[in-house]
C-alpha cells in the first residue's frame, strides 16, 4: 500500500503556535542573508574542520567554465579537467558568469542561490509529514549551523549535491506505481547526481528507497512467510529508474571515456577508494568526525536511529526517516570508502540528520513521552543559541588572507611585462576566480609536469611553502618575489610567488 500519513496528535489552534514558524522562518531568512555578506573573506580561521575546500576545490571544479572565460576553451591538454567526468556544476557556472562575468563573490552567490533550493525543498518535503512548526524549524537549524554557514557559501559540488538530493526525494515522493515517465525523469536526476559528484551513486539507495516505500514497500513480514507474492510495482518502479540512470550513465561514458581516458583516470587517482585496514576503528573515526556538524545534533540523531530499531518503529513507516537513515549510512560508507575525513563530505547528511532529529522529538510526543522529547527540544535550544553566535561572530570578523595573497600576486605578475602573465599554482584556478590571471594546476596533470610546462611555458609560480621544488627547477631558475601568510594551517599556511626564468 502507498504511504499513509499517521493520524498527528491535536494541538490547540491559534496563539504562540502559530506564531513561532513564523519568528524561525524569519530567523532562517536573516542568517540566509548573512551568507552573502563578506563573501571574498577566507573560509573561517580556527575551525579544526580541514579542507581542501579552503584553497583549491572551488577553483578545481569551476575549471571549465573559468577556463572558458579566460583562455577561450574549456578543455587544457596535460592539465586538470574535472569537467570531463563532473560537468553539471562547471556547466551551470559557464551559464551564470556569461550574466555575471568570472569571478569568486559570481561563483559563490550562485552557490547559495543553490543552497536556498535546497533549503525550500527540504520544508515542502518535510511539510509533507509535519506542517506548520517542523519545516520551519528544520529550515531555521539549518540555516544557522556554523558549520552550514562555513561550507555552503563555498562555490564547492556539495551544495548542489545536497540540492539533487532534495529534489529527487521530493520528486520520487510523488510518482505511483503507473507514471512511468516519472520514474524515467527520476533516472534522469540520478544520472545527473553522478555527473555532479561521484559519490552521487552512494546517494542513489536513499532515493530509490524513497521511491518504493512511497509507492508501498512489501512488508518483511510477508515476504517471509511467503503467503502470497509481495507486490513487486515497488521493484519495478525502482527498476525503471536506476535502468535508466545506468543507461544513461553508459551512453555518456561511451561518447566521452574513449576522448578523454586520461582526465578519467587523473580525477578518480586524486581520491582512489579502498576499504581501510582497520574497518571498525575507520568507522568509528568516520562516525565522531560527524560531530563537527553539531555534537546536539549528530548524537540525537544517531540516538533515535538506534532507538527506532527497537522501539519507535513507526518513524520506519514514514519514507523521509528511511531516507534519511539510508543517507547517512551511504555517504559514511563515501568517507570510508575514501579513508578520507574531508569535512565538505559531512555536508551532505547535514539535513538528513536535522529531518532524523525532529522527527523523533514529534515520535516521542506523539508517544506522549513528553519529558524526553522536551529535554531533547531544550539541549536543541541551548545549542542552537551557540550555534547562532558562532555564526554571528564569523560574519563580522571576516579574514581576507587567500583574497589578499591573491591580489598581491596578480599585481605583481601584471605589473613585470618581462615575463608570460601565467601562473602555475595547486590553487591557481581559485586565484582565477578571485583575480581573474590566468593560470594552471601544477598539482595533478594527465601526462606529468613536464609536459604541461613544455605545453604552456608559464611565467611565474605561486607554491605552498614546504612543496617540492625540484620538478621546476629541472626547467626554471626559481626567482622568490613574495610571501603571504594565508589561513592559520599549519601544512598550509605560507604561499610563496616565484618568477620562473629559463636557465
Amino acid at each position: 500500500m502507498p504511504y499513509v500519513p499517521p493520524v498527528q496528535r491535536k494541538r490547540k489552534p491559534g496563539g504562540f503556535g502559530d506564531i513561532l514558524p513564523r519568528v524561525l522562518l524569519g530567523v532562517a531568512v536573516v542568517f540566509y542573508l548573512l551568507c552573502f555578506v563578506h563573501l571574498r573573506a577566507d573560509f573561517p580561521h580556527g575551525t579544526h574542520w580541514y579542507s581542501s575546500s579552503m584553497t583549491t576545490n572551488e577553483g578545481w571544479y569551476a575549471g571549465a567554465a573559468i577556463h572558458h572565460v579566460v583562455f577561450g576553451h574549456w578543455f587544457l591538454p596535460d592539465s586538470f579537467n574535472t569537467a570531463v567526468a563532473l560537468p553539471v556544476w562547471p556547466l551551470l557556472l559557464s551559464l551564470w558568469f556569461k550574466l555575471t562575468g568570472v569571478g569568486m563573490v559570481a561563483a559563490r552567490t550562485l552557490a547559495l542561490l543553490v543552497y536556498l533550493g535546497s533549503l525550500a525543498v527540504f520544508y515542502f518535503l518535510l511539510g509533507q509529514y509535519r506542517r506548520g512548526l517542523m519545516p520551519a524549524v528544520a529550515v531555521a537549524l539549518m540555516a544557522i549551523n556554523p558549520f552550514c554557514y562555513a561550507f555552503d557559501r563555498l562555490a564547492i559540488l556539495e551544495p548542489l549535491l545536497v540540492l539533487l538530493l532534495m529534489l529527487g526525494l521530493w520528486f520520487a515522493s510523488k510518482i505511483r506505481d503507473e507514471e512511468i515517465w516519472k520514474q524515467v525523469a527520476l533516472g534522469a536526476i540520478l544520472w545527473v547526481i553522478v555527473l555532479t559528484k561521484a559519490s552521487g551513486f552512494f546517494l542513489w539507495p536513499a532515493i530509490l528507497y524513497h521511491l518504493m516505500t512511497t509507492i508501498g514497500w512489501p512488508s518483511f513480514r510477508t515476504i517471509l512467510a511467503m503467503r502470497r507474492w509481495p507486490d513487486m510495482r515497488p521493484f519495478r518502479a525502482a527498476g525503471i529508474a536506476l535502468a535508466t540512470a545506468l543507461t544513461l550513465w553508459i551512453v555518456y561514458l561511451a561518447a566521452v571515456l574513449p576522448h578523454h581516458y586520461a582526465d578519467f583516470r587523473l580525477l578518480f587517482a586524486v581520491s582512489p577508494g579502498h576499504l581501510p585496514h582497520d574497518l571498525p576503528d575507520a568507522t568509528l573515526d568516520a562516525i565522531t568526525t560527524g560531530l563537527w556538524m553539531s555534537r546536539a545534533l549528530w548524537i540525537s540523531a544517531l540516538g533515535i536511529i538506534f532507538v527506532s530499531l527497537f522501539w519507535l518503529r513507526e518513524l520506519w513507516t514514514m519514507p523521509i526517516f528511511g531516507s534519511c537513515v539510508v543517507t547517512i549510512a551511504g555517504y559514511l560508507g563515501v568517507i570510508l570508502y575514501h579513508a578520507d575525513r574531508e569535512a565538505a563530505d559531512y555536508l551532505v547528511v547535514a539535513i538528513p540528520v536535522v529531518a532524523i532529529v525532529l522527527l523523533g522529538i514529534d515520535a516521542l510526543w506523539q508517544r506522549k513521552v513528553d519529558g524526553v522529547a522536551a529535554f531533547i527540544a531544550v539541549v536543541l535550544i541551548f545549542t542552537s543559541m551557540a550555534m547562532m553566535f558562532k555564526t554571528v561572530r564569523w560574519v563580522f570578523k571576516p579574514e581576507y588572507t587567500l583574497f589578499d595573497a591573491s591580489e598581491g600576486i596578480a599585481n605583481i605578475v601584471r605589473a613585470d611585462q618581462t615575463a608570460k602573465a601565467l601562473l602555475l599554482s595547486s590553487s591557481g584556478d581559485d586565484i582565477t576566480l578571485m583575480t581573474g590571471l590566468p593560470a594552471l594546476c601544477d598539482l595533478y596533470t594527465t601526462h606529468g609536469l613536464d609536459a604541461l610546462l613544455d605545453r604552456y611555458q608559464p611565467g611565474w609560480a605561486a607554491l605552498w611553502d614546504g612543496q617540492d621544488t625540484a620538478p621546476l627547477q629541472k626547467h626554471y631558475r626559481l626567482t622568490e618575489r613574495a610571501r603571504y601568510k594565508v589561513y592559520d594551517d599549519p601544512t598550509r599556511d605560507t604561499l610563496v610567488l616565484y618568477r620562473l626564468e629559463k636557465p
